[in-house]
This record gives C-alpha cells, structure tokens and sequence, in this order.
C-alpha cells in the first residue's frame, strides 16, 4: 500500500488584474503575461497546484505589450509567455479567473501577486485584494508580489483602517536618506557630537549636507541640539529616547552586511562563523562596518 503523501501539494494563489484604461495615454492595458506566466511556469515545475484569481474575478487580459505575437516585438523572445498563451487550457483559466475576495487563506500556502500596467490603476482601490493580502501576510504564510511598484505594495502589505501611510515607508524616509543612519552611528558608537566630528568619521560627506541632514533628524525627534553659550559658542548634538531605539536596527543592518554581503565588508572577501559575526556586532559597530 502506498504511503499517503508525506508532503502535502503546495497550494498557491496567483492574483492578476482586471483590465483598465490608462488615465495616461487612454489605452487598454492589462497585467503583464511574464509576470504571471514565467511564475506560474515554475510553481507547474514544482508540483504546486495553482488558482488564478483576481479583485473582479471573470476574464482578464494581458496588456498587448507583453505579448511576444504583438507587432511591436516588444516581448518577442518571451518564449515562455508565448507557450502558455497558445495553450487553450491556460487560456481558459484567464477567461475565469476567481474573486478573490471570495477565496480563504486557509486553503493556500502562498499568495502572489503580477504586476504590470493595469495594476497601476486598480490595485489601490482593490479593497478586496488589499485585505485578503494583508490576511495571508498575518497568518505568517508566503506573500509576495511581482514587480508591484512600492506604493501598491505597501498598501496591500501595511493596510489597516486606522493607518494612513506605510510604517516602514516613514521609516525609510528618515534613515534612507544619505549619511543620515551614519550620523545616527556615530552618536551611538563613537559618542560623536560635534559637527566637525561627524565631518571627520562620515567618508564623503560635506558641510551642507551635514548641516541639513542633522536638522532633519532634529525634527524627526531621534536627537536634539544643545547650545553651549560659551565663548566661542559651543554647539553639541544628543541621541533622544527616540533615537536610541535605532540601535538594534542599525545593528541587524550590520549583521545582514556581515552575513550576506561579506566579499563587500571583509579585506578577504571571506564569510565568518556566526559566532564571529555576533561577538562583531558585540563589541563596536562602528569598527567593522
């Protein structure tokens, strides 16, 4: 008698488009067939099993760009786009596609999400995709998307009704800016709080820039500034409570750098134990990144 499958089929969900009309150019546009099919195509080799939906259900179309037979020849080498769209049996699963908003979670192990251009101009209001995204995404279960641009990413990763923006977007918009988490290091690692300090530890970086990037923190709230009425004057730079909590984050940006991109960190290019990399970020930062 043969063993019941140890291994249970992965079930994944795919999520296209619905067909739009740009508000740009006027034209039709669709999801982009590679960004299904190429995929779909490697889920099929590994044995998943795979439910096409989208936030509308019903037919869906490819946006002709993307369609290696199109006269443009702009995807014409897509050779495995074009397998699967002279395949009927394909093609009926794009002309009933399910809603889906109406499918459970509990039946899949993965969601993904195609991009193209006609998700430009439905996504942000697919409430339907937006929430069942964020359901699969909560369950700990795999949610990616394709291509998506960031704004229709994070509104289908970071929405609930009471947020406004994307918490890693506000992150990001603080310490992504350059030399910004540099500056933050220093504070942490070196103790730094002079200006000509941080002019002298940050490689690259010039006066005017220094100058704006420390009031952009200052009005972020990670430091403040104090005035030494002295002679000369005599201002310093100081870490708030707020900016004390960047510390772990700056240190797992360093254990990633450390673990993952060591040919870029190391003279040797060579990978360390993890036990190396853990007694690094131990004792300084500020040494090693």
């Amino acid at each position: 008698m043969k063993q019941e499958d140890t291994a249970k089929k992965k079930r994944v969900l795919m999520v296209v488009s619905n067909p739009a009309t740009s508000t740009t150019t006027g034209w039709p546009v669709g999801f982009w067939a590679s960004e299904l099919t190429h995929a779909y195509d490697m889920f099929q080799e590994e044995g998943f099993d795979i439910t096409i939906a989208s936030p509308l259900g019903g037919k869906v179309a490819i946006d002709s760009l993307s369609d290696p037979r199109d006269q443009s020849g702009y995807s014409k080498d897509d050779k495995i786009s074009l397998r699967y769209l002279q395949d009927r049996d394909f093609i009926k699963l794009l002309d009933n596609t399910k809603k889906v908003s109406e499918l459970s979670s509990d039946d899949y192990d993965a969601i993904v999400v195609a991009g193209g251009q006609a998700p430009m101009f439905t996504f942000k209001n697919a409430t339907g995709l937006q929430n069942k995204f964020l359901e699969f995404y909560k369950k700990g279960k795999v949610s990616g998307s394709r291509k998506l641009s960031f704004t229709e990413g994070k509104k289908m990763m970071w929405r609930t009704d009471d947020m406004k923006s994307c918490p890693i977007d506000v992150g990001f918009e603080i310490l992504a800016k350059k030399f910004a988490a540099l500056i933050i290091r220093d504070m942490i690692s070196l103790n730094s709080t002079k200006f000509n300090q941080f002019l002298a530890s940050i490689q690259g970086i010039r006066p005017k820039v220094l100058s704006i990037r420390l009031k952009e923190l200052e009005e972020s709230g990670l430091i403040e500034r104090k005035i030494y009425h002295e002679r000369p004057i005599r201002i310093e730079y100081y870490l708030t409570e707020k900016g004390k909590a960047v510390k772990p984050i700056l240190d797992q940006m360093a254990m990633f750098s450390l673990r993952y991109c060591h040919n870029s960190v190391f003279a040797d290019g060579k990978p360390r134990r993890e036990t190396t990399l853990h007694n690094i970020i131990k004792t300084n930062i500020s040494q090693y990144v």
